[in-house]
């Protein structure tokens, strides 16, 4: 079925890929919502909404080549770096139906954004198993999460799962943590640079501090669908994390190294939902790492019949989900 059919690397498999996820993206298509300011301080994001585009099509169709090209990067780590078969587009799909599982997630959005920015910096961070400049993919992968806390504010916790990866990755170097914490200020030191030149930081950095501030809410959506969809998601998410992490002991080094610092990813991710989030929107965060944790889960599942029918009938509710939004809407 639908897993064994895209873990291979036939350009059939790569069409399907492709298709599968514009079928997904159809409506937002057909009927492009308006972009707006997000309701909390997104300094990059407000960047792109600067630019003149008036065919709101034209945002969609970026939101959608942004997405598809996380996809292949993440399909990319998984197949590099051992998490997959040398040949398999399973990992891009699994990202695609993750990505696209609230309709909301399917327009141009901070969090796609983020997704991007996250790819690339598992793409760097990986390379500790292998590369001895630790100090300088230590300074990389912190200032690309700087570069996200830019998009959303919370995000900056994520300097914790870096840490986290550095222990993993078993870093001692101490300048690999110093150069962790100087890349992940210096966006915040161009930020604070633009709003004195505009003579605003009394005025802006106030509102940038208060979207830190924690509050615990279990964050559900209005309709049913999108609730039932939340739900499957996040036992996928639970169960393949406690598989993997209950079987790190088997892996070899560097593979377990990866997978730890994916679930520390996941596990940082989680806080920030569960503390921060103000819509399900934020959920999509979870699609990079869930995606490569998914994608080696069912390399060993048993019950593999049951994975199948599970996958198809959360893709059928996403896409139920995605076109019946879409006629409410219209």
């Amino acid at each position: 079925m639908l897993l064994r059919y895209f873990n291979h690397s036939y350009p059939s498999r790569l069409l399907s890929v492709l298709l599968l996820a514009g079928f997904l993206w159809l409506p937002s298509f057909i009927m492009p919502l308006t972009l707006s300011n997000p309701p909390w301080i997104s300094p990059l994001f407000k960047l792109y909404l600067s630019i003149p585009i008036h065919a709101m099509w034209v945002n969609v169709a970026f939101a959608f080549l942004i997405n598809s090209i996380t996809a292949f990067i993440v399909n990319s780590l998984a197949v590099n770096f051992g998490l997959s078969k040398k040949s398999s587009y399973l990992t891009a799909f699994l990202y695609f139906l993750f990505s696209a599982a609230f309709p909301e997630n399917t327009e141009m959005s901070p969090f796609l954004l983020i997704n991007f920015f996250l790819s690339i910096y598992l793409l760097n961070m990986f390379r500790l198993s292998f590369d001895k400049n630790d100090t300088l993919l230590s300074f990389n992968g912190a200032f690309i999460i700087g570069l996200i806390t830019l998009l959303f504010p919370p995000t900056a916790f994520l300097l914790i799962a870096h840490f986290l990866i550095l222990r993993f990755n078993r870093i001692n170097n101490i300048r690999a943590y110093f150069g962790a914490f100087v890349g992940w200020l210096l966006p915040f030191v161009y930020l604070f640079t633009y709003y004195f030149w505009k003579d605003s930081v009394q005025t802006m950095w106030p509102v940038y501090l208060d979207s830190f501030k924690l509050r615990f809410a279990l964050v559900f959506s209005d309709d049913v669908f999108s609730n039932i969809l939340l739900g499957i998601l996040a036992v996928f998410i639970v169960a393949a994390g406690w598989r993997e992490y209950a079987n790190l002991y088997r892996r070899k080094i560097s593979k377990r190294r990866n997978i730890g610092s994916i679930l520390a990813l996941l596990f940082v991710l989680a806080f920030i939902y569960l503390f921060c989030a103000t819509g399900t929107e934020l959920f999509v965060l979870f699609s990079v790492p869930a995606a490569l944790i998914l994608n080696d889960y069912f390399r060993f599942v048993k019950r593999m019949k049951l994975a199948e029918i599970a996958i198809l009938v959360l893709l059928l509710i996403t896409l139920f989900n995605q076109y019946f939004y879409w006629y409410y809407a219209s």
